[in-house]
């Protein structure tokens, strides 16, 4: 395995993630919906930082917008990408 330095790799990666998500999604639910890449709990870290996707909080449960969310991504916010051959 080695790091991905594509930015066309990133990118194609982000498109993905960006065409499996519906609009308006659960933090919660992000997990399943990527496919088991993007960890629901780590988001949650990163926002309890101040450093995650912004979001909209619904009684108990933490709303994200996949319009945000993706652009979130395309700001960086992507680590330990690794390309598996």
């Amino acid at each position: 395995m080695f790091q991905i330095n594509s930015e066309i790799e990133t990118e194609k990666f982000i498109d993905a993630i960006e065409q499996a998500l519906p609009p308006i999604f659960a933090r919660h639910s992000l997990t399943k919906l990527s496919g088991g890449l993007i960890n629901s709990a780590t988001i949650a870290n990163r926002m309890s930082r101040g450093d995650g996707p912004p979001g909209i909080r619904f009684g108990r449960n933490v709303g994200l917008v996949r319009k945000s969310f993706v652009e979130w991504l395309r700001n960086g916010n992507l680590q330990n990408i690794k390309e598996v051959k």
